[in-house]
């Protein structure tokens, strides 16, 4: 089971790609991957810097998504 997440530093620094190359990793391996309706699709893309609370609580979210995903599949 396998999710992905990144944070730039700047605008247009490639956190798609990086997302995307992350779950072509995961896949690679043959792991099962969560991803997302809503907002950033493939994954938890952070914030340019420092995330705010909006951006955090996002991140939060997803992984518990994944991680009540990973419990119900293996329980």
């Amino acid at each position: 089971m396998g999710a992905a997440f990144t944070s730039s530093g700047g605008t247009a620094s490639g956190t798609e790609t990086t997302l995307l190359s992350i779950l072509q990793i995961l896949l690679i391996h043959g792991m099962i991957i969560q991803g997302r309706s809503k907002q950033e699709h493939y994954s938890a893309a952070a914030a340019v810097g420092t995330p705010n609370n909006e951006e955090s609580q996002s991140c939060h979210d997803f992984s518990q998504r994944t991680a009540n995903l990973t419990l119900n599949l293996f329980a």
